[in-house]
């Protein structure tokens, strides 16, 4: 072997090494997409946390305030996907981001959990996530009505939050929630995102 060989590697290892970068480069802006999703719904579901004061059902709780921000911003995403890649690409979008999210969730999760059992639980979260999606996509994004009760986007994920967290009829709960997902939303920066995975789709 030369000492370009050696050094630089053979011909078909500096092929191999850039389609590698190529493929990097590529599902880069996805990957900080379901990033950010999955920092946004965390932050959110901690800040919730001190909501939760049932101590046997506390683990649980959590987790479940947790999912439920996870579908909401994986719904807030498929709006602004819409608005900006249109119906065709959004779709494609969904197909990628959908599955890969499930599996970031699930294994940070359950990482540690028998495959089996990993495996059922991707499939009800998707499930869930599917119908969350169903649900949310039926709301307006705001409303003039009572904003703790209206039919209205965020109010129903506060709704969704509170009753999770074991406080349904709390207002200061529900608030909470409000406010948390606005910002968490406000941070999030869903229209850059999104307009860089443009290119991929």
């Amino acid at each position: 072997m030369g000492l370009f060989s050696k050094i630089f590697g053979n011909p078909e290892e500096r092929r191999a090494r850039e389609v590698m970068r190529e493929a990097e480069r590529q599902t880069a802006p996805l990957r900080e997409l379901g990033k950010a999703l999955q920092v946004a719904s965390a932050q959110c579901a901690n800040e919730m946390k001190r909501w939760i004061t049932d101590d046997a059902e506390k683990i649980q709780r959590e987790s479940l305030v947790y999912f439920e921000f996870v579908y909401f911003f994986m719904h807030i995403t498929n709006r602004v996907a819409f608005r900006i890649l249109g119906h065709e690409r959004r779709t494609k979008l969904q197909e990628e981001l959908g599955p890969a999210m499930v599996h970031a969730v699930v294994e940070s999760l359950c990482g540690h959990w028998p495959g089996e059992m990993k495996e059922r639980i991707k499939h009800e979260f998707f499930e869930k996530m599917n119908d969350a999606e169903v649900e949310y996509s039926a709301c307006p994004l705001q409303s003039s009505d009572n904003p703790l009760g209206s039919n209205a986007l965020f109010p129903l994920l506060a709704r969704h939050v509170a009753d999770l967290a074991g406080s349904p009829d709390n207002p200061e709960v529900i608030l909470d929630a409000l406010y948390v997902a606005r910002t968490a939303l406000a941070a999030t920066d869903l229209d850059r995102l999104v307009g860089e995975i443009k290119r991929l789709l």
